[in-house]
């Protein structure tokens, strides 16, 4: 069993273990395209390090979530999540679609591209980062150890949409380590607003 050899570096831990958690081996090369969160500024921009009780989804953004990601099979489909906070609760505003620059079915990276104009239209209209929101095409919505490995955002949620053998919408507060390091995941219920 290997573990991350070197922060920034695309590896991922190796059990060996098919059932272990939708984990594959990754390649050792950096990551093309991320944009690492210590480079920019995201205070108000991201929810916080407070958790939240729920995340209230309307119908019309969760079918706008699941339709794009359905576009994006074979491979992980990616996008963000723009939030406002009501009390302990947020409640989703807006999904903004992303490319996979990966075009994997394992795992995914967010074009900067498309970040960066999300991000900038959230902070116009006074919203906030509340999740990345992402497919697993083959296995359950919840984090995969290449997500946890991966994960660079302490404070915004995961929503994860497992597409088969039904689509299944779950969503994650990670947990973080004193490094950063994401190293387990707590459920954040969804409800649904109408």
């Amino acid at each position: 069993m290997s573990v991350i050899q070197h922060r920034g570096l695309r590896c991922t831990w190796r059990c060996g273990d098919p059932s272990c958690c939708g984990s594959s081996p990754m390649n050792h090369s950096s990551a093309r395209g991320v944009i690492n969160h210590n480079k920019f500024d995201f205070r108000g921009l991201a929810i916080g390090d407070s958790r939240v009780s729920s995340l209230a989804l309307s119908a019309e953004v969760r079918d706008t979530i699941v339709a794009f990601l359905r576009r994006c099979l074979p491979h992980e489909g990616v996008g963000l999540l723009a939030a406002s906070r009501e009390g302990s609760s947020l409640m989703a505003d807006r999904f903004y679609p992303g490319r996979n620059i990966d075009s994997s079915p394992r795992r995914y990276t967010m074009d900067p591209a498309d970040v960066m104009p999300a991000l900038a239209d959230m902070m116009r209209k006074q919203t906030r980062l509340g999740a990345i929101v992402h497919s697993h095409p083959n296995t359950s919505p919840v984090p995969s150890w290449t997500d946890l490995v991966e994960a660079r955002f302490p404070g915004v949620l995961s929503l994860i949409v497992g597409l088969s053998p039904v689509v299944e919408l779950r969503t994650w507060y990670l947990v973080y380590d004193g490094d950063g390091v994401a190293v387990g995941c707590e459920e954040v219920p969804i409800a649904s607003v109408f």
